[in-house]
Parts: C-alpha cells; structure tokens; sequence
C-alpha cells in the first residue's frame, strides 16, 4: 500500500509540473504602429514586436525623437483586471480606454492597443490598417533592362543593335485596347516619361493589369516579353512600385502613384 501512495504522488506531482503554459496574451497586431500618449500629454507611437505580445521600441514622437518624460501610464480600473483588454473590448484600447477601433488615428479590434494607420492608410472595413480599396492609382512603365541578345541568342536587329522597345499596358487586365509608351530608340536601358493608365485600387488586387514589351522594327514588332498579368499586393501599393523580369527582359519597374 505504501508503495502505491508513493506512485500515486509521485504521477500526480509529475502532471503538476508538466502541465503546458498558457499561450501569451497577444496585445497588437505585429509591425504596425501602435498610439501612445507621453507624460506631456503629446501623442506618440511605438512599434508592436514581431509576436504581438509587447512593443520593440519605447513610446516616440516620430522614427526616432524620444517620448518627453517618457510614456504616460494606463488608466487601471482598480479592480485587477486589465482597464482595456480582449475581455472587454470589441474595439482597439487606447490609453486603457476602448475605442470603436475605426479611425485612421486609433484603428483595431479584439482588445489589442489601437493602430496609427500611417501614409496614405486607412482603417478599413475589417478594422485594419490598410489602402483605400476605392483609391486610384496611376501605373507607368518607368524603365526596363533588357539582355543584349534576344530569345533565340540572336541580335535584336539585322546586323547587329539593341532593340527599340515601347510598352503595351492593358489596365484592367482583361481591357481589349492597350496604352502604348513611346518607342525609345536602339538601347537595352530605356525609360518612357509617358504611357501611363489608372485603376482603382480594388480592381489592382483583384483582376491586375497586364503588361508586354515589344522591339520595333521596319516590318514588325519582336516581342521582348510574353504577355503578363500582374495582380498587385498592398505592399506593393504601399512601396509604390512593381518589379518585374521575364527573359531576355531581365527587368522592368512599374511605378504606382495614389491620385
């Protein structure tokens, strides 16, 4: 009997110890701005880490301008609870308080500390960070390199010569008539000032654009690349650009410009 007690303690001590830890609270969403408020009352921001479970950086004015006397404290509601949480707010908490979690300045749900949509961002339906799906944006065809021999390994012209290269650019994708970019003569480097189209941000993440570039010649156009459809993600709305390459075009920047 003594012997089973022993066992007994011993498997129950065993499963005391053993049991698994509770999961971290998750407080922001990663990589977004978080608003905070220093001891001067002036508005700042702080970076949530890359798990959601604290902040990277202390409460700042700007990328790197210190918080004045450092971050003011949330409110506590006395009771031992967390005065803002995910028990008590459907919204984002802001200095303890929840807020609706809906505006540029305090955006979020789910109790985690608001977000300060940054740029051009704005606090969207699902209560993220994120671009205007109504904005528009301008696409133009900045500048390409293309190899110095063509698909097949040959010269780009009879006899020798670079290419002559233009754009056609369908937006939206599915569009039957293209804009064209002006011919840039003899050069494996070109860029176009010209040739530009505007879609509506929800349309850019959903059907996309489509884009080929073409050789001019006397009697035809050489395709320099086959014919692409390119469906934008918001980082890519957000840094302003498309990159693209499709041998022997070794490279071809898209800028995206918000109207």
């Amino acid at each position: 009997m003594k012997r089973l007690m022993a066992f007994a303690f011993v498997v129950a001590a065993h499963q005391a110890c053993s049991s698994t830890p509770a999961a971290p609270v998750r407080v922001c969403t990663p990589g977004n701005n978080v608003f905070c408020r220093c001891i001067d009352r002036s508005e700042g921001t702080k970076l949530c880490n890359d798990q959601g479970t604290g902040y990277s950086t202390a409460c700042r004015l700007g990328e790197s301008l210190p918080c004045p006397g450092g971050e003011a404290p949330e409110v506590d509601s006395g009771t031992g609870e967390p005065s803002c949480g995910p028990n008590n707010c459907t919204g984002c908490c802001l200095n303890g308080a929840c807020q609706p979690g809906l505006t540029t300045a305090g955006c979020g749900k789910g109790g985690e500390a608001c977000t300060v949509c940054t740029g051009r961002q704005i606090c969207k339906a699902d209560q993220h960070c994120g671009v205007d799906p109504e904005s528009s944006w301008v696409l133009h065809p900045a500048t390409a390199i293309i190899a110095a021999k063509n698909g097949a390994g040959g010269d780009w012209d009879v006899g020798g010569g670079a290419p002559d290269p233009y754009v056609h650019l369908w937006c939206p994708a599915t569009a039957t008539t293209p804009v064209v970019t002006p011919t840039v003569n003899d050069t494996l480097t070109p860029t176009w000032a010209t040739g530009s189209c505007t879609m509506k941000a929800k349309d850019l993440l959903t059907a996309g654009f489509a884009l080929q570039v073409f050789d001019e010649d006397i009697s035809f156009a050489d395709p320099v690349s086959t014919k692409q459809t390119i469906v934008a993600t918001e980082s890519q709305l957000q840094a302003g650009k498309v990159e693209i390459a499709a041998p022997p075009l070794t490279f071809l920047r898209v800028e995206l410009t918000q109207q």
